[in-house]
């Protein structure tokens, strides 16, 4: 855990600045769900590098951080578009 703790940080910041972002839509869907892409890019990217850096990179790890970020959006879309 020590040694990842910078890119848990890191992760947290990002995680926080999509969320207040995404609040900062005021009802303007288009506004959130760019605030929520924009989040779900950054995930991948650190995700990517963190693993670039500390693990071994292979296709498997790229396409489970994609199809992760997807999912998220896709929830938020659902949310956004009056689901639940």
């Amino acid at each position: 855990m020590k040694k990842h703790l910078g890119y848990y940080i890191s992760f947290f910041i990002i995680l926080a600045g999509g969320v207040y972002l995404s609040l900062q839509g005021n009802g303007d869907k288009s506004l959130t769900l760019r605030f929520v892409g924009l989040f779900a890019f950054a995930y991948v990217v650190w995700g990517l590098l963190h693993h670039l850096v500390h693990h071994s990179m292979t296709v498997r790890i790229v396409i489970e951080y994609i199809v992760v970020a997807l999912l998220g959006v896709a929830v938020i879309v659902f949310i956004l578009n009056g689901g639940v």
